[in-house]
Order: structure tokens, then C-alpha cells, then sequence
């Protein structure tokens, strides 16, 4: 996952596509196969996932063909996604809830750190 403004997610995209930020399977085609340029058609997901603490995955947010994401907090989480159209996102229970803790960092809104 790369984490950036809204704004910047399209000239990221087509800037850094097959180099060391967007590994494969993203190259360059990809990218163009996937739609992803400036201006291309987005869908937007929001997602209110219960959050089972540090320990554990609540959920993971899936995107065929890409991979997935394992959410972990506490509390109620809100997670909005914005990918290509075509991509249909959705939620599942996580595949591997409790490996979180040994293969994650912690985002806290203001950068991030090894747990």
C-alpha cells in the first residue's frame, strides 16, 4: 500500500508505474489495461469496519487482481477507497487475522513506526 493525497494518486500512478513503488504485477500496461491515467473513471468505496483491536485483523478490503489490505484498530474504523472503475472492492473475513502484529507498521496520521 502507498499512501498518498487524493490529488496525487493519478500522476503517481503514471510517474511510478513498474519502478520500486508500484511493483508488478503494476507496469506500465498494467497501469493502461487497469485505466489509470489522468481523468480515468474511479469507483469510491466506504467501508465501517469494528475493529478488534491491535492484535487482530477485523477484516481484510480486497481488490481482485491487486491483493488486499488487513484492517486493524480499535473501535469503529472508517476506510474510504477510490479505486478504477472496473475494480470491484469488497470485504472479507481476514485471512490471516493475527499476523498483523509481526508484519505491519502502525499509521497513525502523522507517519509510521514498527511496533
Amino acid at each position: 500500500m502507498h499512501r498518498t493525497k487524493t490529488s496525487n494518486v493519478y500522476p503517481l500512478a503514471s510517474a511510478r508505474a513498474g519502478d520500486r513503488v508500484l511493483r508488478p504485477p503494476f507496469s506500465a500496461e498494467r497501469a493502461a489495461l487497469l485505466g489509470i491515467a489522468e481523468g480515468a473513471p474511479i469507483a469510491i468505496y466506504e467501508f465501517v469496519i469494528q475493529g478488534k483491536g491491535w492484535r487482530e485483523s477485523a477484516a481484510d478490503i480486497v481488490f481482485p487482481g491487486l491483493g488486499w489490505i488487513s484492517v486493524t484498530g480499535s473501535g469503529e474504523l472508517s476506510v474510504r477507497t477510490q479505486p478504477p472503475r472496473d475494480i470491484p472492492v469488497y470485504v472479507r473475513e481476514p485471512v490471516m487475522p493475527f499476523e498483523a502484529r509481526e508484519s505491519s507498521r502502525k499509521f497513525t496520521g502523522t507517519g509510521s513506526k514498527r511496533w
